[in-house]
């Protein structure tokens, strides 16, 4: 685009002598604007963070807004309504593949909190996790077959006496699913699973925090989640 831009700066002199001023003065105004803003709203039927549901197992909606710079910097935030949470571990062609890790040190967003009547004393843990994403576009069709794997390594959360404000623990999750884009939405459809037990998952809702939560059932068992995404 540099290149392009240059040549039309090149002509411009001669541009100039063979159309009114005006008009030069609005293909100028026309020209890109040094910052873009573009944005992203989802509706989903639940929302799985690492294979865990973190809106029990009921609808959730999401958006996010990105900056970008002619520069090349960019700034963005995403944000989720949440309702309940866990105790579990806590993008040329038409493939796609994608590996990753992700770490954070030892903090007390991540470790083990105990409530007693009169005190409430947190630890600090780490939390590690690896993943890999696969997606292949169909060629001449609007559909993109989508598939996930990752494994998470963090503190092992203790039910009622003991729990993390993150998902966290040791466990794989899984996905498989499929996106259509018709226009500017895009419609998905994923199933999403891990290896922990119904038994575990359901040990978490005995913790104070989310008693009052309507036990939406498990939250880390297989699930089938349905997207609809807007962009503008």
């Amino acid at each position: 685009m540099r290149l392009i831009h240059s040549t039309l700066l090149a002509a411009a002199p001669l541009v100039a002598l063979l159309v009114p001023a005006h008009a030069a003065l609005a293909q100028e105004a026309e020209e890109k604007p040094p910052v873009i803003i573009n944005g992203l709203v989802t509706l989903t039927s639940d929302y799985r963070f690492r294979g865990v549901s973190e809106s029990n197992n009921s609808f959730a909606i999401q958006g996010g807004l990105t900056a970008g710079h002619e520069s090349g910097f960019y700034a963005g935030f995403w944000s989720s309504s949440l309702a309940g949470w866990g105790t579990f571990g806590g993008p040329a062609g038409p493939e796609n593949l994608l590996a990753g890790v992700a770490f954070a040190p030892k903090q007390e967003a991540l470790g083990n909190w105990f409530n007693h009547p009169d005190s409430r004393i947190g630890d600090t843990e780490a939390n590690f996790y690896v993943w890999g994403d696969a997606s292949f576009t169909i060629p001449d069709a609007p559909v993109t077959l989508k598939a996930h794997i990752g494994y998470c390594d963090g503190n092992p959360g203790l039910g009622p006496n003991g729990t993390s404000i993150a998902p966290t623990g040791k466990y794989w999750d899984w996905l498989l699913g499929a996106d259509v884009v018709v226009g500017p939405v895009t419609f998905g459809v994923a199933y999403i699973d891990t290896d922990i037990s119904r038994s575990s998952a359901a040990y978490q809702r005995l913790h104070p925090n989310v008693s009052k939560v309507p036990d939406g059932g498990c939250i880390a068992c297989g699930r089938v989640v349905i997207l609809v995404t807007g962009a503008f």
